[in-house]
């Protein structure tokens, strides 16, 4: 009985680490530049790579543009933030 309840609390443990990362992703808008590397920097110096979608590939071409973006941000373990873009429009 015993085994059980702790072999539950392990499973429940490995549950909540593994989707630890999705439970941190916030939806947020953002505003920034686009770099040379294809990277927005907001007014505060904050980088944030482009997803890795087509959404991202087309914000990426708008180099030295002024671009809000709404979309999930994600930071990972390194500090790195990554936006997966739901939506953008260029300001200039």
């Amino acid at each position: 009985m015993v085994k059980k309840q702790i072999l539950g609390i392990l499973v429940l443990f490995a549950i909540f680490a593994f989707c630890g990362g999705a439970i941190a992703a916030e939806s947020m808008t953002v505003v920034g530049t686009i770099n040379d590397d294809g990277v927005l920097v907001d007014d505060s110096g904050t980088l944030y790579m482009l997803g890795e979608d087509d959404k991202g590939a087309e914000v990426a071409e708008n180099t030295g543009k002024k671009v809000e973006m709404k979309g999930t941000v994600e930071e990972g373990s390194d500090g790195a933030k990554t936006i997966t873009i739901e939506s953008y429009k260029v300001m200039e």
